[in-house]
């Protein structure tokens, strides 16, 4: 296999969070619509204290709190990604992949990672991304061949299923 360059910048971990992002939102948008349909169902039968109404207020704020925290935590993420662009370098051998990470052209990491240690893969519009076993990621840019490499060491797809916007 050859050897392949990816530029790891806010491009790059965006696609990767973008299914949680759309989650966070989610979230936020379900959150809404009960706190909205508390204060409906409290006008329209004018008991503001019924057990099942104060359910639904309490479920919709601990759904927002979560999505607030995902979405604020997802934003710093970003944020801080675009400060520290990297270049990796990978070389996909036989029985590993090695790499070389730089910033600033100055090599700040390197390794081996052996491909029965990878757990599985996500396929994004740009970039296939590695899931090793401690739950990090390796993200490669797609080039032709590459998947169907993968694919041949053994490295499924990953089962979560993805909602990727169109862009």
């Amino acid at each position: 296999m050859q050897r392949i360059k990816t530029i790891i910048d806010r491009k790059a971990n965006q696609e990767l969070l973008s299914a949680t992002f759309c989650l966070g939102w989610l979230g936020f948008a379900i959150s809404l619509l009960c706190v909205v349909l508390y204060f409906l169902f409290g006008i329209i039968f004018n008991d503001w204290l019924s057990p099942s109404l104060i359910s639904c207020l309490a479920i919709s704020v601990l759904i927002l709190i979560l999505s607030l925290i995902i979405l604020f935590y997802l934003s710093n993420n970003l944020k801080q990604s675009s400060r520290y662009v990297r270049e990796a370098i990978y070389d996909f051998l036989d029985d590993a992949l090695l790499y070389e990470v730089y910033q600033n052209d100055e090599k700040i990491e390197e390794g081996k990672v052996r491909y029965c240690d990878l757990l599985d893969y996500k396929e994004t519009k740009n970039y296939i991304y590695l899931r090793l076993r401690n739950n990090t990621f390796i993200c490669v840019s797609k080039v032709d061949g590459l998947l169907d490499f993968i694919i041949s060491k053994g490295i499924h797809k990953n089962k979560i299923i993805v909602l990727d916007r169109k862009k």
